[in-house]
This record gives structure tokens, sequence and C-alpha cells, in this order.
């Protein structure tokens, strides 16, 4: 993001689980958002109440839907906003897209 002029302390250390950066946004628009909501809506109609995880006041994927998004939010960073990351980056983005793929 620094290639962007994106200051490194714009946002936190860990980006886990984030959606939305801040007010700059998403680099693919709104396709983070959308990805996380169909795999969402696709883990709690095959699993239930066993798709999620949640404490008092968050709710989150559990295995293996986590995972199932993990990768398929880092595979639309690496091929949506290929110039958000160098081409390592966008190697490393894709690794668990290819692994289930390839």
């Amino acid at each position: 993001m620094q290639e962007q002029g994106v200051p490194s302390d714009a946002f936190p250390k860990s980006l886990d689980g984030v959606l939305l950066l801040s007010t700059y946004g998403s680099p693919i628009n709104d396709g983070l958002s959308v990805l996380h909501s169909v795999v969402s809506d696709r883990a709690k109609a095959l699993d239930g109440d066993a798709a999620t995880i949640s404490d008092d006041e968050d709710i989150w994927l559990a295995p293996p839907w986590d995972a199932a998004s993990t990768a398929l939010t880092d595979a639309a960073l690496a091929l949506g906003a290929p110039s958000w990351a160098n081409s390592a980056d966008r190697d490393i983005l894709m690794q668990a897209w290819k692994s289930a793929y390839a």
C-alpha cells in the first residue's frame, strides 16, 4: 500500500478479517464484502449454526469456511487489484487458491 502513497501508520498492524480499509476503501470496491456475504450465506445454508463461531461481540466463520473465505478474498485482491501488490506478494495471495484449484 505504500506504493500507492498510503501512510504505513494508516492501518493496524494486523488486518485479519478486514473487509474495508478505513476511508481509502477497498481496492476492489465492494468485492470483498460480496465474497464474504456469499461464503457466509452458503456456509449457513449447508452447515447451519455450525458454520459460525460467536462470542458476546462478534460472529465469524468456523473452519473450513474461514479458510475458504480467506482463500477467495486473497485471490480477489491478487487478481482484482494487481497494482496494489508486487509480483511476489500476488503469488503469496494466490497460494491458497492455487493449492486448492491448480
